[in-house]
């Protein structure tokens, strides 16, 4: 599926194809708070999203397991939306504003509990 690149003599695959986050190299670090973006972990039908999925679902568990609170943000429907079609169909989309927002909304509700 992902076929390797050859650069001066040694093959490279994208560090995609093991994870999309690899968010568990952050244990070591002992940080208090991660914040882990995972765009193809957006819910919807295929093996690359499903296998993107289970892989953030380990990755954060080892996060979490090692008491690092963590934040997941994955696409929501307002960040979809103003993705959506982009660039053709919506030239002007705030994509990151869409973006900042649920940023700020995830952070809020982890200083609540939620």
């Amino acid at each position: 599926m992902f076929q390797p690149k050859v650069i001066d003599g040694s093959r490279y695959v994208d560090g995609a194809v093991a994870s999309s986050t690899h968010a568990d190299v952050l244990v070591p670090e002992g940080l208090d708070v991660t914040l882990v973006a995972a765009p193809m972990a957006r819910p919807g039908r295929g093996l690359i999203r499903a296998r993107a999925l289970r892989a953030l679902e380990t990755e954060v568990g080892v996060l979490r397991g090692n008491g690092t609170r963590t934040i997941v943000l994955i696409p929501n429907d307002d960040v979809l939306a103003a993705a959506e079609g982009f660039p053709r169909s919506q030239p002007g989309a705030n994509i990151v504003e869409a973006a900042r927002q649920q940023t700020i909304t995830a952070f809020k509700d982890m200083q609540s509990g939620r």
